[in-house]
């Protein structure tokens, strides 16, 4: 089209072309449409880290999430992992997990926690664990989900996981968050 350009590192917020309108389509699925039909970037790698609190998401947006990320671990850092407020309830949940091709870790029922104010629900310390679990893995990398329930939880971990997965992985990591 003469006057228009398109330059790369730009986000499409909406069109009208007909050579556009299957984009468009792709940018208003079901769970994520917003007035303006933002597309996402997929900037998810294999040392990607999301910190998610499930207490604000849902089970459309879950989905959108697990849709767009592609997680090769999702790790649960609850103390009461509850799956209903996910997918209804666990064996659903893990249903979803599985066809994503993902990996469930209960960190806590692993570590045997039943409370965060132990020692090793610091996440300085379960980041190694996850570390060791990953890397003894048949797959050694991200990109990784991690499920909170706890504000401390979650606002200490979004100061210390990137350091932490840094080091234990050896290469920088990208480290994002729901607010």
């Amino acid at each position: 089209m003469i006057g228009e350009r398109i330059v790369s590192h730009l986000k499409l917020v909406s069109s009208n072309t007909e050579a556009d309108h299957e984009v468009s389509l792709l940018a208003h699925s079901a769970e994520s449409k917003s007035a303006q039909g933002q597309l996402a970037l997929p900037y998810h790698d294999a040392f990607s880290v999301l910190l998610l609190d499930v207490r604000r998401l849902n089970f459309g947006r879950f989905v959108d999430v697990l849709n767009s990320t592609r997680p090769n671990w999702i790790i649960d850092v609850r103390v009461t992992p509850r799956m209903d407020l996910l997918a209804g309830n666990r064996q659903h949940a893990l249903k979803i997990f599985s066809s994503h091709n993902a990996e469930y870790v209960d960190l806590f029922g692993k570590l045997g926690l039943h409370s965060y104010q132990s020692a090793e629900a610091n996440p300085a310390l379960w980041s190694k664990t996850i570390g060791e679990i990953v890397l003894n893995s048949r797959r050694p990398s991200g990109p990784f989900i991690v499920l909170f329930d706890d504000d401390k939880q979650f606002e200490f971990a979004k100061k210390i996981v990137p350091h932490s997965f840094g080091s234990i992985f050896q290469k920088p990591v990208f480290v994002s968050y729901t607010d």
